[in-house]
């Protein structure tokens, strides 16, 4: 049994891997086809606009779209598992394996248990993409085609962000490298939240030892409000450093704009970011509890279609299939966006216990139920 344990294992496994990198492949041969302008323009500022041949474009499209295979496992990994299983099974049945099998006294429950140990192999593989290789991949992934070959700089212009005295700040370019603004804009707010003063500076250099950002020629504006009417002072022009103090360090600036993007952060990451109050602690445990609860949807899904193709009598498989994608895909659509999506009455932790409670004592009665 334990060979045919590694049998099953194994076939379910490279199933899958083929599933998978045709599925990928089709993806990007039909994007590749739809932008390769696009590519053709990138390859040519890359390599020259008289020097470019069809590698050099080839090469463009695979560095785009080589890292975003772990993008697309995060995302499809659990229905392609499914489709796996399904091939795995078809293919045991064409040959009369599942037939010998229960001849022999092997119950079909028994022959699901390599597929459902490949369920969760798959599963420990999310976990590590999750974890380790999408966080490394994160700054790839999310710039765009453009952007892709440029080497010079990697700032970003910074939105109007609030520390926690309730300070905003501004700045047109943003170097977190070297800790450099530019176009740096301050605002102080009173305790009603109007604004009482404007600081502005072409260039802001981040201190850790002093805890803020030192100004170089910078200018100050105070603002007072009376009788409904704004009057604006001018406090003259800085000739020296002047130091604004702010708890927006440069690392805590890249984990709010890396907030947008949660689902390649590292659990240790997020945790971070909610001890430095970047995230709620609404929407942290939200992330978390979802995170770890895709795991056991689609290992669920996994058992739940199993049996639409484990059959004990070697018939027509086109039928079973339908039905099992009209069940799992609903079913996981529902599932994962009940997860994705707050749930204002049940809160984060128990909406996204819900489904899975009810996914697991389903997908053990299907199991159960397979006529052996």
């Amino acid at each position: 049994m334990t060979r045919l344990d590694r049998h099953i294992l194994i076939r379910f496994l490279l199933d899958f891997a083929a599933l998978f990198l045709m599925l990928f492949a089709f993806v990007t041969v039909i994007d590749a086809v739809l932008r390769l302008e696009d590519f053709r323009l990138v390859a040519a500022k890359t390599y020259g606009a008289d020097e470019v041949r069809w590698w050099h474009v080839v090469s463009s499209i695979a560095s785009f779209h080589g890292p975003r295979v772990f993008q697309f496992y995060q995302y499809l990994y659990g229905l392609v598992a499914v489709g796996a299983a399904g091939f795995t099974l078809a293919r045991m049945q064409k040959d009369r394996e599942l037939l010998a099998m229960l001849s022999a006294g092997i119950s079909l429950q028994r022959v699901a248990i390599p597929i459902l140990v490949g369920g969760l192999l798959l599963n420990v593989i999310q976990i590590v993409n999750q974890e380790v290789i999408l966080p490394r991949l994160a700054e790839r992934l999310s710039v765009d085609l453009v952007q892709l070959h440029r080497s010079a700089s990697r700032g970003w212009s910074v939105p109007l962000e609030a520390d926690a005295t309730g300070q905003l700040i501004h700045a047109t370019q943003f170097e977190p490298a070297t800790g450099v603004m530019a176009g740096f804009v301050a605002y102080k707010r009173s305790a009603e939240g109007s604004i009482t003063q404007r600081i502005s500076a072409p260039t802001a250099k981040w201190s850790e030892k002093d805890g803020g950002w030192w100004l170089d020629a910078s200018k100050a504006q105070d603002r007072t409000v009376q009788s409904g009417s704004a009057s604006v002072a001018q406090t003259g022009t800085a000739t020296k450093s002047v130091l604004f103090r702010t708890n927006l360090s440069p690392s805590l600036l890249e984990l709010r704009r890396s907030a947008v993007s949660s689902h390649m952060m590292s659990t240790a990451t997020l945790a971070r970011m909610h001890a430095t109050k970047s995230i709620g602690p609404s929407m942290y445990r939200q992330i978390i509890a979802a995170r770890f609860g895709v795991l056991f949807v689609n290992l669920a899904l996994l058992a739940v279609a199993l049996p639409f193709t484990l059959r004990r009598i070697p018939d027509g498989l086109l039928k079973p299939a339908i039905q099992c994608a009209a069940l799992t895909v609903p079913l996981g659509v529902v599932a994962l966006g009940a997860m994705a999506v707050p749930n204002p009455w049940l809160g984060p932790a128990l909406g996204i216990a819900v489904p899975i409670a009810l996914l697991i004592p389903f997908s053990v009665w299907r199991i159960n139920s397979i006529p052996t």
